[in-house]
């Protein structure tokens, strides 16, 4: 990544990058989409990842900052939601594969511009985005 080193930088660092343009949210996204390819086999954390719904997000908050735009506080932070809570094209499990519900909703994280990454099992995320 250009002006960010995303194995070492938490949230924020990697917010602030995109916002200043020292990285791009696409970069930020194909990278996070990268890692959780090459270690979900082992890790089996994710029940779906939504990368064509994550890459279209980036987009558009790099088309945002590229029109001069506020692309919100959250522009380009990947994240991870746990099959308990509503993700719009997804399937809400609440810990079964037997009876889809829906009770809660991510939309908040979405509306500040947020990249939904992917469906989380049990296992903790930090296992397998972390270095």
């Amino acid at each position: 990544m250009s002006g960010i080193d995303y194995a070492t930088s938490d949230g924020l660092a990697l917010v602030a990058a995109v916002r200043a343009r020292r990285a791009a949210a696409r970069e930020v996204c194909d990278i996070a989409l990268a890692r959780i390819a090459a270690r979900d086999p082992d890790v089996n954390a994710f029940t779906r990842v939504l990368t064509e719904q994550a890459r279209a997000a980036a987009a558009a908050v790099d088309a945002t900052i590229a029109a001069g735009g506020d692309p919100g506080p959250l522009a380009g932070l990947p994240f991870a939601v746990k099959n308990l809570f509503d993700v719009a094209g997804l399937t809400t499990l609440a810990g079964s594969n037997k009876m889809p519900c829906g009770f809660c909703s991510v939309s908040n994280f979405q509306s500040l511009r947020a990249l939904p990454m992917c469906s989380v099992k049990q296992l903790p995320v930090s296992m397998i985005l972390s270095a």
